[in-house]
């Protein structure tokens, strides 16, 4: 789980910050646009309890670096009553959590890639965002199957 630093231009919507979620088992991938960092918790749960009923399987263990927006009271009482384990990366070691930093630049060079093909300005990094996160769930990986398909 990844969330990106403040984007500097409000999307259309008033979002300054992009949160990931990344599947490890299956690579789908979801993306919430936040408005505050501090709407990752409710983000987090609602993506949690999506993801569970979707794939009928729960949440084990979550990936993160130290940032104050997982590492706080609400997110520690929400893990312990869930089960949840938490790996936390060592702070400014991006390479520690590569897998969710490799599918965030994968995100952010797919949206850049598409403004600048639809010749958008700034205030649209939101909907590409979204379409970048949606071009990485459909794409082939292993077994010549897409994320969205597993």
């Amino acid at each position: 789980m990844e969330l990106c630093r403040p984007i500097h231009i409000q999307s259309l919507s008033g979002a300054r910050y992009l949160f990931i979620l990344i599947d490890q088992l299956t690579d789908y991938t979801t993306t919430k646009l936040l408005r505050q960092k501090e709407e990752c918790f409710d983000s987090f749960k609602d993506q949690k309890s999506w993801m569970g009923n979707l794939q009928e399987r729960r949440i084990v263990k979550v990936m993160y670096d130290g940032g104050v927006e997982f590492f706080n009271d609400m997110f520690k009482k929400f893990s312990e009553r869930e089960g949840l384990e938490h790996c936390i990366s060592p702070p400014y070691k991006p390479e520690h959590n590569g897998f969710s930093e490799r599918v965030n630049i994968s995100i952010l060079e797919k949206a850049r890639c598409l403004m600048q093909q639809e010749r958008l300005t700034d205030k649209f990094w939101a909907k590409e965002m979204s379409t970048a996160t949606f071009l990485i769930n459909v794409a082939p990986k292993k077994e010549n199957s897409s994320p969205y398909e597993k």
